[in-house]
Formats: structure tokens, sequence, C-alpha cells
């Protein structure tokens, strides 16, 4: 069972690393057989004319040409500085309007809030700028996972190894919790009294997330490297791993992941364990480690 869930942590990375591989934007790609293409950026050149729709999956498409049709990116951006006389539309990206720029149809956005980690880009314009509060936070959540298994070290261990066996209850314990939490704040907030344990409830809540999710990273960490790691490499390992699905824009994956599977899961594993308490625990000698962790 094990093996099985590391396989489909391996797998899910390699999905969603998909839609972010891209052809360079100096790759001289043209259309030269259908107008679909997949993590291909397409050029329609000046003295191009398309009479079907244009239509890319996890890439750009650049018309300086004429497109009779609409002109569709999906986890990509659209830059128009030629002739569209359908709708423009970017699926988890933007659509940008050149001087020279017409559509006749209207141009659409849809999860255009979503951005890459770490990058803020926008390719019609050279510069890139780095997205300096992105790494930061990065840092500091690594951070306090790392005081986090600091403090606690046998219950975060406790709850790492249980997620082989209890992944399945574990999200479902995190779903219902979510749903009492939202309903015990609604209701704190109709009295006086309530208002002021809404932060402890609040406090509570994250604390629970932060055991929770720093559990998950030792799991992950120490399901990628089979060899003898570091606690804090697998934590590392853990949030590298998150950040690279954070980072996936395509079709709002990345955010659907996060809401649907990594919140719930870091908030039912502590709950379904009982805070890394679920068995009882012979605690280990000075010469044991957290490989040897994994073998009791």
């Amino acid at each position: 069972m094990k093996k099985i869930y590391s396989y489909i942590v391996s797998v899910l990375l390699f999905v969603l690393l998909i839609p972010m591989w891209n052809v360079k934007a100096n790759d001289t790609h043209m259309i030269t057989e259908g107008v679909v293409k997949l993590n291909k950026n397409i050029y329609i050149d000046q003295d191009k004319v398309e009479n079907t729709d244009v239509i890319s999956i996890g890439a750009d498409i650049y018309v300086n040409g004429t497109v009779n049709g609409n002109v569709t990116s999906i986890g990509g951006n659209v830059y128009i500085n030629g002739k569209v006389t359908g709708d423009a539309t970017a699926i988890g990206g933007r659509v940008t309007k050149g001087s020279k720029g017409i559509i006749k149809g209207t141009m659409k956005e849809r999860f255009k809030k979503s951005k890459m980690s770490f990058i803020n880009s926008n390719r019609s314009i050279e510069s890139t700028k780095f997205d300096y509060s992105r790494v930061v936070s990065t840092i500091l959540l690594f951070i306090l996972c790392i005081i986090t298994y600091n403090l606690i070290p046998y219950n975060e261990m406790r709850m790492a190894s249980a997620i082989d066996k209890e992944l399945g209850r574990s999200l479902i314990y995190g779903y219902g919790t979510i749903i009492l939490i939202v309903m015990l704040l609604i209701t704190l907030l109709f009295s006086i009294v309530g208002i002021i344990l809404v932060p402890i409830v609040a406090i509570v809540f994250l604390i629970t997330f932060l055991m929770g999710f720093t559990s998950m990273c030792l799991y992950v960490g120490k399901r990628f490297l089979k060899s003898k790691v570091s606690p804090m490499t697998s934590i590392l390992i853990g949030v590298v791993f998150y950040e690279v699905v954070r980072s996936v824009v395509f079709l709002g994956l990345g955010h659907a992941v996060i809401i649907l599977f990594i919140f719930p899961l870091s908030i039912g594993i502590p709950i379904r364990s009982k805070f890394g308490s679920f068995r009882s625990w012979k605690r280990m000698n000075t010469n044991d480690d957290w490989n040897d962790f994994w073998q009791h």
C-alpha cells in the first residue's frame, strides 16, 4: 500500500508539470497542420490567414496575421497584434491587444489571477519581475514547519506514518472539521463573547493545519527520497512539492488540488490521529533516527 501511494504522488507531480512545459519564445514554430497545439506556442505571422478557430493547450498564442474564428488559450496567454474576427479567450492567462490588434468579438479572461510560482511575467513585455513576496512566504512556511517538527517530533512522525493507512479517512475528517469550524465561527459572530473567541478558534485551526501540513511534507519528502535523509530535507522536499502544485495555472488545477485535497488533508490528519497519539508509543533511544522510524 505504501508503494501504491508513492507511485500516485509521483504520477501526480508528473501530470501537474505537463502544462508548465513550453516552447521558448524565440522558437519559430509555425502552424503547418491544424490549429490545435499541446504545450507549444502558436504563431500566426503577419502574412498568415487562418479560417478556423485557433486553440492552444498549455502554451501561448501570438497573432500578427488574421484569424477568421476564435482564439483560445488554455493555461496560457493570448497576444493579438493582428486581426481576430471571433472571440479572444485565455483560461488561466491573459489577453493582450497590441496597437495594431483588432478583435471583432469579445476579450475573455478566466482564472487570470493564477500565476506561476515566484515569477510574474507578461511575455509582451521583455522584462520579468521576480516575486520576492512569494519567496519570502515559501521560506516562512518552511521555517514554521521546521519549528513545528522540533517542538513535537514524535507526534509529527506518528502522523506521517499514519498517512498510508488513513489517507481516505483523514480526508473525510478534514472536510468534516472544516464544515464544523465554519459553522462554529458563524455562530460565535452573533454574540459578544463569541466574537472574543473567534481569534482563539482561528489560531487553533491554523495550528492544526500547520501540524498536518508538516506531517504531509515529511511523508512526501521521505517517499520521494528513498535513501537516508534528515527530517529537514524531507520537509524541504514537501514544501517544494507544494509550491510546484501551487504554481500550476492550467484550468486552475493547482488551486483545485490545494483546496480539495491538500488543505482538508492537513486538517484531517491531526484530527484522525488524535494529534499524533493514535497508538501507544515507546520513545526511541538516542541511536534511533528519522530513517529508523519508518521501520517501526
